[in-house]
């Protein structure tokens, strides 16, 4: 079973290498991780300067989670009462958005999402715009007239309490290849992986929102597009760094690794750092990424069976 971990990660204070010898160095900064104990559950450690540990769903309530391959990609509405991901059965034969609504009695019992687009379509990667007036995520339902369709980015609007009708974003962000994992700035600024059509190529990407259209998006260095393979990459609201799964980095620790990237106030990203063993060892499918709203809880899908004592929080 392959579940969403969660930590606390004080990523003001992750190491970042200087992008060049030749330019200004970044602060030095160093990381503190803990993981929930164990390792099956949502949890989530408060990274205030203190140790202090709270669930974010009880054990009762990660029962109603239970029954499900994968359960990956949150996204967390900015208010904090609205949690989204993705569930998975059958190693992605059946895949879709759910949704749990937060009140002073805790968390809701999971529901699908009224959009999803119904079996034999693939839903996932759920993510906020910043006023949280849109949900983005990536769909395989074709568009009316196809028999099929591929992995394109898509979205909803508020309508009231609920959410209105899907649309397919188009260009400049879809084309005829896959886009998917989509994530963005406090600005609008949407970081996206796209798969080129007739390769086996993923690359990130972003497109600024300006004057109310998504712009065409911009293919990023390689201190981001790094490895061998990258893709699902997350951004921090600020832009201030993104955090990438990539193959085929010399200091991996598994197949697929979380590193992160810091940019500096002249769009200059910082050499890629590994963000460490109890992050990426022992997990082979390092592929979601994400970063509470308030910037200090990281979570993350992971297969590991490592788990830590509360002594190593």
């Amino acid at each position: 079973m392959i579940l969403l971990a969660a930590l606390a990660v004080e990523l003001d204070t992750v190491a970042a290498d200087p992008v060049s010898s030749a330019q200004p160095a970044m602060e030095a900064r160093e990381a503190t991780f803990a993981l929930s104990e164990d390792g099956n559950t949502l949890a989530s450690l408060q990274a205030d300067g203190t140790v202090s540990v709270w669930s974010l769903l009880s054990a009762e309530e990660m029962a109603t989670f239970t029954g499900y391959d994968n359960l990956l990609d949150l996204a967390l509405s900015p208010d904090g009462k609205e949690m989204y991901f993705s569930i998975s059965i059958g190693n992605y034969t059946h895949a879709t958005i759910a949704y749990s609504t937060r009140s002073e009695q805790g968390w809701s019992t999971p529901e699908l999402v009224p959009f999803t687009g119904g079996p034999g379509v693939m839903d996932l990667e759920p993510a906020f715009s910043p006023d949280g007036r849109r949900l983005f995520f990536m769909s395989d339902r074709p568009l009316e007239g196809e028999e099929k369709g591929n992995q394109d980015i898509w979205v909803v609007e508020r309508q009231g309490d609920g959410w209105g009708e899907a649309r397919n974003l188009g260009s400049p962000i879809n084309t005829e290849g896959g886009e998917f994992f989509p994530s963005f700035t406090w600005d609008g600024t949407m970081y996206f992986t796209r798969a080129e059509k007739e390769s086996r190529s993923e690359l990130i990407y972003r497109s600024r929102f300006l004057n109310g259209s998504f712009q065409e998006p911009e293919l990023l260095p390689q201190e981001v597009n790094c490895g061998s393979m990258r893709f699902n990459a997350f951004v921090a609201p600020d832009e201030s760094f993104i955090i990438v799964p990539a193959t085929g980095m010399p200091d991996s620790y598994d197949g697929v690794d979380y590193y992160i990237t810091f940019r500096d106030s002249s769009d200059r990203w910082s050499v890629p750092q590994n963000l460490g063993p109890l992050v990426n060892q022992g997990n082979t499918r390092g592929w979601s990424p994400y970063v509470s709203p308030d910037g200090r809880t990281f979570f993350f899908m992971s297969n590991s069976s490592d788990s830590l004592s509360e002594a190593q929080w």
